[in-house]
């Protein structure tokens, strides 16, 4: 009796300690005691007035912000969530800003399920600031007109297209940024874990960064600053109207402009090749490092590796 008793002790010992330590959050009888499920359609709106700027927490599976006619603000949140939280459409307002919450804490979220959808309908007439934030949820947005747009979400892309934003920044743990056609003065880019492709952007400065994702950019950027870990850097520019800083420690970093560019080339790697398929006057070379200039120099570029190469096509 006294074993039987231990060996039941013992059990009830081991099951408690996996649910603490999250060994058993994974599907099993006892989630249905710690989670719920939760159906949402629930909506608000609210009119952009005097608002400055809109900021958004959400742990959602997906934020989709698009631009509509009219002058109202219309938040949606649908689908349907397993956790051990209650799901909450929250639109809190003050004089000039509006924050936007699917639940009152981000702290202590535990889900099974997520399959919430946070859409954000934005009046055309709304031209002031958005900060938008999720964990485990890709992010899109698509037509917006704004002087600050700042994106954020940890295990999730990030998708953009069609718009004109004074100041743009773009941040993903464990996801991707993908943008395309895109009007930005001051871009702001960087992941970890996650590429980067950049179709078409229109810009005065952009710097943008991964850790171990590669760095696809193609449009017209006057100033450029391209840094990335292990992953390759392409730039494809229309024209050269300003400096580019370029570097990488195992990645290779390829240039191609278009037209008959103005620069002055300085390339320093330690491993790394130089393959060039254009016009360049090399001026010197010191162990692998180059040194060149395509027309008068007026430009500069710059480019480190460790053992990546660099092409210029």
């Amino acid at each position: 009796m006294k074993e039987r008793k231990l060996h039941l002790l013992l059990a009830i010992i081991l099951i408690i300690s996996l649910i603490s330590t999250g060994c058993m959050w994974s599907y099993n009888p006892i989630n249905s005691i710690f989670y719920k499920t939760y159906n949402m359609d629930e909506s608000n709106s609210f009119n952009y007035g005097t608002i400055d700027s809109v900021d958004v927490k959400a742990s959602v599976k997906e934020i989709t912000i698009v631009k509509v006619e009219g002058d109202q603000f219309l938040v949606t949140l649908t689908g349907t969530l397993k956790a051990n939280y209650e799901p909450k459409l929250i639109v809190e307002a003050s004089d000039d800003s509006v924050t936007i919450k699917t639940q009152e804490s981000m702290l202590d979220l535990k889900t099974s399920e997520n399959e919430l959808i946070l859409r954000i309908a934005v009046p055309e007439e709304y031209m002031k600031d958005m900060d938008c934030s999720t964990v485990s949820g890709l992010i899109s947005s698509e037509g917006l007109t704004l002087e600050d747009l700042s994106l954020s979400t940890v295990s999730g892309n990030i998708y953009i297209s069609n718009m004109k934003i004074d100041s743009l920044n773009l941040s993903a743990v464990s996801g991707d940024l993908n943008i395309n056609n895109v009007t930005s003065s001051v871009s702001d880019l960087s992941t970890t874990s996650g590429k980067t492709d950049i179709n078409d952007l229109t810009g005065i400065e952009l710097d943008s960064s991964s850790v171990s994702g590669s760095i696809v950019l193609l449009g017209q950027v006057d100033t450029v600053e391209l840094s990335s870990t292990s992953g390759d850097l392409n730039l494809s520019l229309d024209n050269l109207n300003g400096n580019i800083t370029m570097s990488t420690v195992s990645g290779d970093a390829s240039i191609r402009i278009s037209g008959t560019p103005d620069y002055r080339l300085s390339y320093n790697t330690v491993s790394g090749d130089f393959n060039s398929n254009v016009d360049i006057n090399i001026e010197k070379i010191s162990n692998k490092d180059i040194t060149a200039t395509s027309g008068n120099g007026t430009y500069q570029i710059k480019v480190s590796t460790i053992s990546g190469s660099l092409n210029i096509n």
